[in-house]
């Protein structure tokens, strides 16, 4: 399996884009064939409270129809990623794994989730939009640690 990771630590902002066309401000990885490509958002966590829910491109098609996204997390703080909105005549989504950074108790890891197109959609270019929530499960009315929106390009 063909492994991309992206790494922008110290931005605020940034994105991470599957694309053919992008902003100069933009970085980009490409992926070919069958592999499922795997964006590392460890990066591209908040480094302040006041910032905008941070944003992720990524682009599917016929020939490459699924992403895994490893977002940071640590489930020993009650902390997890929650799938909040996004289009499901479009996508199946749905976090795949916990992989644990270290054996250290409290320590963090990553979830993954994978993002698939539904057969049947490559007939015409569409933009649509994931949401996921960094929270507590049981926080009902707490505003999320952190939110992250995935602009998906279908084409």
């Amino acid at each position: 399996m063909k492994r991309i990771s992206v790494s922008l630590l110290g931005l605020l902002f940034c994105s991470c884009l599957f694309a053919n066309t992008l902003p100069a401000s933009t970085a980009m990885s490409t992926c070919t064939g069958k592999d499922v490509c795997s964006i590392n958002a460890e990066a591209l966590t908040n480094q302040a409270t006041t910032v905008a829910p941070q944003t992720i491109h990524i682009q599917l098609t016929a020939k490459q129809p699924t992403t895994e996204i490893r977002m940071p997390a640590n489930a020993t703080t009650g902390y997890a990623w929650q799938l909040k909105a996004y289009d499901s005549t479009l996508l199946e989504i749905k976090r795949v794994d916990y992989i644990v950074s270290s054996q250290l108790i409290g320590a963090g890891g990553q979830e993954v989730w994978r993002i698939t197109a539904k057969p049947g959609v490559f007939s015409k270019p569409v933009t649509t939009q994931v949401t996921l929530i960094y929270a507590r499960s049981w926080e009902k009315n707490q505003a999320p640690a952190e939110s992250k929106t995935i602009v998906v390009a279908i084409r």
